[in-house]
């Protein structure tokens, strides 16, 4: 196919066998990445520089950074990368830095926890009888 890659998956120097399991989340990253995006480069940003805390905490949840190019259009690689990086609890952003296309994958995901309904219907309820109130005291004239 055109966008299609003739890349295999290597390990970059420096990391061990793709099977080796302090490297399994990264390798697997890569992997669903490398199906939108071509990448040039990767890192695995480190929080050890001197940054401000709010920085440092958004820095700690930057697993890895690519650069490079992508292969589709930008909304259908998000819709793709993120349905992938849902199993991997790590959703993916797309900026441009330099003129250079570049992917993060940032750990973790909103999860919305379910409320309950009745105290919206408390105070719709509290609500409706508050405006009867305001009427019918104005309407009887006992301001």
């Amino acid at each position: 196919m055109l966008n299609e890659s003739d890349r295999t998956l290597e390990p970059l120097a420096g990391e061990a066998a793709p099977n080796a399991p302090a490297n399994d989340l990264l390798f697997r990253l890569r992997t669903a990445v490398n199906e939108v995006f071509m990448i040039e480069t990767e890192d695995t940003p480190s929080v050890s520089s001197p940054l401000p805390a709010a920085s440092r905490l958004v820095a700690s949840q930057i697993t890895a950074v690519y650069t490079g190019q992508l292969l589709i259009d930008s909304e259908k690689a998000y819709e793709q990368l993120d349905a992938r990086f849902v199993e991997l609890n790590h959703i993916p952003t797309f900026s441009i830095e330099n003129g250079r296309q570049v992917v993060r994958a940032l750990k973790g995901r909103v999860v919305v926890k379910p409320r309950p309904w009745w105290p919206n219907l408390l105070l719709f309820v509290l609500t409706i009888f508050s405006l009867l109130y305001v009427g019918a005291t104005s309407e009887l004239g006992l301001d």
